[in-house]
C-alpha cells in the first residue's frame, strides 16, 4: 500500500502517517474494487440513508445560546428509530455559534468519498486519493481539487465556506438510538456521537506543482470508523457521483441512493424494479425539515420526483399510483409508486453485478 516519507504533518490531532506492515488482505481487495478503473462512484449502505443532515436554510445556524435552549435536532422514525444531529461549535468573527451539517456539508461528504475512490494517493501527481495504514483509511485532496469538484457540480462555494465545512463535518456528530435514550429530549452529553470525519490535518508537500496541485498543503481526512468498516467490509454499492451532485433537490439525492441500495432487480423483468415511497417519512429522513407544512410537503417531494424523471431514473408518476393515507379527514401520509426508467434499469445491472463481485471477496473467493 501507498507509504509516503515526503508526507509532513503540520498538525497534531492525526498521529503520524506511518504506514502499517501488516494489512488485512482482503480489505485490500475490497478497496481495488471500491476504485476500479471506469467506476462511478459508490454510496455506503445504510450509512447514506440515515437522517444526518439538515437540508434547510432555517435554524441550521443558530447562536450558542440558542443551541443550548432547544439541544440537538431529533428524528423519530415510524419504526421508532430515533436519529440525533448534534452541531459544530466554531467561532464566526467574535461570536460561537452551532453549525448543523446541511447541504453544503452532505456534498463536500461526498465530494471526500468519491477523492477516496480515485485510488492510492501519490503526492508525486498531486491527485487526490487515499492511503489504508495502521491508523486507519485517510483521504488526500487539496482545497482546491474540492472546490474544483464543487464548482464542476454546479455548487458554488468559495475557499473559506469549504474549510469551515470540513471543520463541521469534523466537529459534528451523529446518533442513533431509541426514544428512551434520550430522556426529556433536553441537551444531552455529547457521549456516544459519531463524527462525519474523525480527523482532520494538513500535510505539507514538499515539491508542488503550481499547475496540478495549485497549493503547498494537501488535506487529509481520516474516515470515521463506521465508515471506514463498510468501505472495507465491501457494504457499499455502485451510483453515479456526479450525477447525484449536480441534483438540485437534496430529497432527489437521498432517493437516487435509496433507489440504488434498495429498488429491486430482476434482469427479466423491468416491471419488477419499483418502489413505493412515503412522502412524509423520506422528507423526514432526508433532512429536509418541512413537515409542519403539507403544501410544501408536497411540493418539495413533486419536485424531487421531476428531478428524477428529467434524469430518466423513473417513470413520470401516474395519478393511480398515489396513494392518499387519511386518519379522518386528515392527511397523514402520501405514497408514490415509482418505476424505474430504462435508464436506471440498466445501470441497476451494473449495480447488481458489481456487488456480485463485492460478496465474492467477502466470501473469500476471489484471490
Amino acid at each position: 500500500m501507498t507509504t509516503n516519507k515526503e508526507l509532513k504533518q503540520t498538525d497534531e490531532p492525526g498521529g503520524e502517517l506511518t504506514p502499517s506492515t501488516t494489512i488485512d488482505q482482503r480489505a485490500v481487495q475490497q478497496l481495488a474494487l471500491f476504485t476500479e478503473p471506469n467506476v462511478d462512484g459508490n454510496t455506503l449502505i445504510g450509512y447514506d440513508l440515515r437522517p444526518r443532515f439538515l437540508h434547510t436554510r432555517a435554524s441550521k445556524v443558530l447562536k450558542l445560546s440558542e443551541y443550548e435552549d432547544r439541544g440537538d435536532k431529533l428524528f423519530e422514525l415510524e419504526d421508532g428509530t430515533v436519529y440525533a444531529i448534534q452541531p459544530a461549535v466554531l467561532d464566526r468573527g467574535k461570536t460561537k455559534v452551532a453549525i448543523f451539517p446541511g447541504t453544503r456539508e452532505s456534498l463536500v461528504e461526498e465530494a471526500i468519498v468519491g477523492f477516496g475512490k480515485q485510488g492510492e494517493f501519490n503526492p508525486a501527481t498531486g491527485r487526490a486519493g487515499y492511503v489504508y495504514d495502521s491508523s486507519g483509511l485517510k483521504v488526500f485532496f487539496t482545497l482546491y481539487q474540492l472546490y474544483s469538484t464543487m464548482a464542476k457540480s454546479k455548487k458554488q462555494y468559495n475557499y473559506r465556506e469549504l474549510y469551515e465545512a470540513l471543520r463541521v463535518l469534523k466537529q459534528a456528530g451523529h446518533y442513533t438510538g431509541t426514544q428512551q435514550d434520550f430522556g426529556d429530549g433536553k441537551l444531552r452529553q455529547a457521549d456516544g456521537y459519531g463524527s462525519y470525519i474523525s480527523d482532520l490535518v494538513f500535510v505539507d508537500h514538499d515539491t508542488p506543482d503550481e499547475e496540478s496541485v495549485k497549493v503547498d498543503k494537501f488535506i487529509c481526512v481520516y474516515l470515521n470508523r463506521e465508515a471506514t468498516k463498510l468501505i472495507l467490509d465491501g457494504k457499499y454499492k455502485l451510483y453515479d457521483e456526479e450525477l447525484s451532485m449536480e441534483m438540485k433537490s437534496p430529497i432527489a439525492r437521498y432517493l437516487y441512493k435509496k433507489m440504488i441500495q434498495q429498488m429491486p432487480y430482476n434482469p427479466d423483468n423491468i416491471a419488477s424494479a419499483m418502489m413505493v415511497l412515503k412522502q412524509n417519512a423520506i422528507i423526514l429522513q432526508s433532512g429536509y425539515q418541512i413537515q409542519d407544512n403539507a403544501t410544501k410537503r408536497k411540493n418539495a417531494f413533486i419536485n424531487a420526483l421531476d428531478e428524477l424523471v428529467a434524469a430518466k431514473l423513473i417513470l413520470p408518476v401516474s395519478p393511480d399510483d398515489i396513494n392518499v393515507i387519511k386518519q379522518g379527514r386528515t392527511v397523514v401520509e402520501v405514497e408514490y409508486t415509482v418505476f424505474a426508467a430504462k435508464t436506471m434499469f440498466d445501470y441497476l445491472k451494473e449495480v447488481y453485478e458489481r456487488s456480485l463481485k463485492l460478496e465474492n471477496v467477502s466470501e473469500g473467493e476471489i484471490q
